[in-house]
């Protein structure tokens, strides 16, 4: 565990391909910090924590599956490699392949193709139950939001304190769905929420035990009832394996060292 950092990890204590996986222990800080902050900071909805730690190991299989398409690619080109290092800052995959520009290109294309792939694939599924997927990787993967197609609104999961919650309604005249974004405050009791802003403007209705909320003005003079546009849980889930595997691709793609990026542009 001395001298080099880099050595400062704790192995697998299997060898998945016959690949020594090695954590590194500043990553189980980071992760374990990461962890306790959105736990602990009131920017973030009260127990957003599990989604954390659910992103996180999304994120850690992301890219161990990143290592191991290097790892494959390598060895489709007669090279090899025994060690992957999961740190920080993502994987390093230490790979032998013959000195050739295509065999190089080939080993370092294998990583970001298959998250390319595997987002696909969610991707595929997201637009099959009528959604659009998370395109933006620095969009939030905790609370992940997600277009309706089909609906034409923007669904999400829970929101954080100041972050607008998502709701709809359907116009009564021309059936469409109209999106609804609220910002709610906790109130002092712990019991319920109250509306800050909206906008369009919402009123409460129903009784205490079965709030409603309803469109405070429509041109219809109607009492149109206002619906949450909420994720369920499966579909937020997608969406995070969906995010994390874009995010990956996308990352690797940036023409900077370590990053794969800068290694096609060295390949060529």
């Amino acid at each position: 565990m001395r001298g080099d950092p880099l050595n400062w990890s704790i192995p697998l204590p299997w060898r998945p391909a016959g690949v020594v996986v090695r954590i590194h222990i500043l990553f189980v800080c980071v992760a374990l910090g990461v962890i306790l902050w959105v736990a602990t900071s009131k920017q973030f909805a009260p127990g957003l924590w599990s989604q954390a730690c659910v992103v996180l190991l999304l994120l850690f299989c992301a890219v161990l599956a990143h290592e191991f398409g290097h790892v494959f690619a390598a060895r489709r080109v007669g090279g090899d490699a025994m060690e992957i290092l999961l740190w920080p800052l993502g994987g390093l995959t230490h790979v032998d392949v013959p000195h050739s520009p295509r065999a190089n290109l080939f080993a370092v294309l294998g990583g970001p193709m298959v998250n390319f792939v595997l987002a696909g694939l969610a991707g595929i599924a997201i637009v099959s139950i009528g959604f659009v997927p998370p395109l933006n990787p620095l969009s939030s993967p905790l609370n992940p939001k997600m277009y309706s197609w089909k609906d034409r609104v923007w669904y999400g999961s829970v929101a954080n304190p100041n972050d607008p919650t998502m709701y709809y309604f359907v116009d009564p005249d021309t059936g469409e769905h109209k999106q609804v974004e609220i910002i709610l405050d906790r109130q002092k009791d712990g019991q319920g929420y109250k509306i800050r802003e909206s906008s369009p403007p919402v009123v409460h209705g129903g009784t205490k035990e079965q709030p409603v909320l309803f469109v405070k003005e429509h041109v219809s003079q109607k009492e149109i009832r206002v619906e949450p546009a909420r994720l369920q849980r499966w579909q937020t889930f997608l969406a995070q394996i969906f995010w994390v595997h874009w995010l990956v691709f996308c990352l690797n793609l940036l023409p900077a060292f370590p990053l794969d990026g800068a290694r096609i542009f060295q390949s060529w």
